[in-house]
């Protein structure tokens, strides 16, 4: 996680062996439980939250899926991480 001019966070990751896609979730307000914002096929690497509240603390988690007979099987949910907004 990275803050990235002003009020928007950056999340990146490294690829997984095999993986077909990755599911991001966050608190889309400081307040709010972790829903998952964002799915996107294998190629991504990177995912841009923006305009965060600034001095307020957000939560990011993620996981992966593979295909198995023609069904997403996810992995789990990586610990969650959290960043202030500078």
């Amino acid at each position: 996680l990275k803050n990235i001019k002003g009020n928007n966070i950056k999340v990146s990751w490294k690829g997984v062996k095999g993986a077909k896609g990755y599911q991001v979730a966050n608190n889309a307000t400081t307040s709010g439980k972790l829903k998952i914002q964002w799915t996107v096929g294998s190629n991504a690497r990177t995912y841009f939250s923006m305009h965060k509240t600034k001095g307020k603390i957000y939560k990011f988690k993620m996981r992966y899926f593979k295909m198995k007979d023609g069904k997403k099987v996810y992995s789990a949910w990586t610990s969650v991480k959290t960043i202030k907004v500078d």
